[in-house]
């Protein structure tokens, strides 16, 4: 399967070897390009994005089915256009069939968002300067992640530590760093509920989403600090704390009430 690519659009999936599959890529006008596995899926499908894509790896044996429901979904709620599942990966430019190789063949591709480091240097070392390269994950590239790529790359590259705080960054005070963006953006089970950040609740910080869920965090320097979580106006979840330790600690066992017990 490695001279294939595959594309899922609202007319469903097609295979198609990698020399056919070049002229239909740049005919494809996408400015944003998202990677699946820890960087669009944890946004919810309702979640808007503009001028966007996905490309996912595949990896041998894997079972692509649900993979290609949960893309068909974001497509037709018009969050992506199409999705590309390539079956290839390499820090090296020149290897076909790779995320960078279609990356390179895109019509106007602008922006990639991963969160590994081999797509994107390979992506920019095809696409130079033209390509804006976003490493998605809550901590930067290791020390032998940096020695395989390069100077020009690192200089490049833009940390993003939470996809949904990039994308809502225009929203009132989502720019501000506050417990609240704390809470939400090192949260991945968070960030997939697609909260909203709002400085309107009631303690003045406030998320909230489409579900009836609801979280404030009041955060004094008194010593009444708290946070809540609601859905459908009940209360669910208080807990005070009184330090940044007890926030985290809190924090924690607001993800653990959220997520349910361990199946």
């Amino acid at each position: 399967m490695d001279s294939y690519i595959t594309m899922v659009s609202v007319d469903g999936r097609r295979q198609l070897p990698v020399k056919e599959a070049k002229p239909i890529l740049r005919s494809i006008d996408a400015r944003n390009v998202y990677d699946y596995h820890k960087v669009i899926n944890t946004l919810s499908p309702n979640v808007p994005l503009s001028d966007a894509i996905c490309i996912s790896y595949i990896g041998k044996n894997r079972d692509t089915r649900p993979l290609i429901a949960d893309l068909t979904k974001r497509i037709i709620q018009k969050q992506i256009k199409l999705a590309i599942l390539v079956y290839r990966r390499s820090f090296q430019a020149e290897t076909i069939g790779t995320k960078a190789w279609v990356i390179s063949n895109l019509l106007q591709a602008d922006a990639f968002y991963d969160d590994a480091p081999d797509h994107l240097f390979s992506s920019f070392t095809l696409c130079g300067d033209s390509l804006r390269i976003f490493l998605v994950r809550s901590g930067g590239l290791s020390e032998k992640e940096v020695a395989k790529t390069s100077a020009e790359f690192s200089a490049k590259l833009t940390h993003v530590p939470s996809l949904i705080h990039h994308v809502r960054g225009d929203e009132p005070g989502a720019r501000k760093t506050t417990m609240i963006h704390r809470l939400l953006y090192s949260n991945a089970a968070l960030m997939a509920r697609a909260f909203a950040v709002t400085l309107t609740g009631p303690s003045g910080n406030q998320l909230q989403n489409s579900y009836g869920e609801t979280i404030n965090v009041l955060h004094s320097e008194e010593g009444m600090s708290y946070i809540v979580y609601e859905k459908s106006e009940r209360i669910l979840f208080h807990r005070y704390y009184q330090n940044r330790k007890d926030f985290q600690d809190t924090a924690k066992d607001l993800i653990k009430y959220i997520q349910g017990p361990a199946p």
